[in-house]
């Protein structure tokens, strides 16, 4: 099978894209680019899958809302209170449970302007099941995965869990730090040297290849599971590897 790793953004020169195969649990980088150019990166992903072929889309980008912040809001009225902590509010349980395991939490998106990427990333998700007629559902399950299915990672928690660099290596001028972190990342699978000038020139393309590693993580179970599963369904889990 396949595993297409997606470094979610509003801009398609800020997505970072990446493609591997899946097979007896390892995995083989194939392709890694950013999202530019004429094609949408639905057209760009559907471009890399082959009729029924069996692929894991690993988006890292929330797939859902806080419970909490729907109750709220749906009656809420201009200047009447609200007496739900902002925590609660504004954080899903799987944004706590990111920070209880790495002490670092998500973006939370029913206050910050990962909001707007969690649009996009459901967009791009609507615009596949188009293109390929297909449901492309949330998987829930590692062992039963159909033939496209989707979940969402977050790069820094597989980073921290695997003991490699996860801060300070987006901005201008890290290519070095962004070479050591692809030298850790080829420990785990397997790049191709012709994909390295990518990986390493660009963060959101380095991203997109530990969303890729965070779905293999997935893929053999070796991931936290949800204890609530009701309301992982209603707000999305981070799946990230169980250290």
């Amino acid at each position: 099978m396949k595993i297409i790793g997606v470094d979610c953004a509003t801009q398609k020169k800020k997505t970072g894209l990446s493609l591997a195969t899946y097979e007896e649990g390892q995995c083989c980088l194939q392709e890694a680019r950013t999202g530019e150019g004429e094609k949408s990166v639905a057209e760009i992903i559907s471009d890399w899958l082959l009729e029924g072929e069996t692929f894991l889309l690993a988006l890292d980008a929330p797939l859902g809302w806080p419970v909490h912040l729907g109750e709220e809001l749906h009656s809420h009225q201009a200047g009447e209170s609200i007496y739900v902590e902002p925590n609660k509010l504004f954080r899903r349980m799987t944004d706590k449970y990111v920070k209880g395991k790495i002490g670092k939490v998500p973006l939370d998106v029913g206050a910050d302007r990962i909001a707007r990427t969690a649009h996009t990333a459901l967009s791009l998700v609507g615009e596949l099941r188009e293109l390929n007629g297909m449901e492309l559902g949330v998987a829930w399950d590692p062992f039963k995965v159909d033939k496209g299915a989707i979940i969402e990672v977050y790069p820094a928690a597989t980073m921290k869990t695997y003991g490699i660099i996860n801060s300070g290596y987006k901005d201008a001028g890290k290519e070095s730090l962004r070479e050591s972190m692809l030298q850790d990342l080829k420990g785990y699978m397997e790049i191709d040297s012709s994909l390295d000038a990518a990986l390493v020139s660009n963060a959101d393309v380095l991203d997109s290849a530990f969303c890729v590693l965070a779905g293999m993580d997935f893929l053999k179970g070796k991931v936290y599971m949800p204890a609530d599963k009701q309301l992982v369904r209603k707000e999305g889990w981070i799946w990230f590897r169980k250290a």
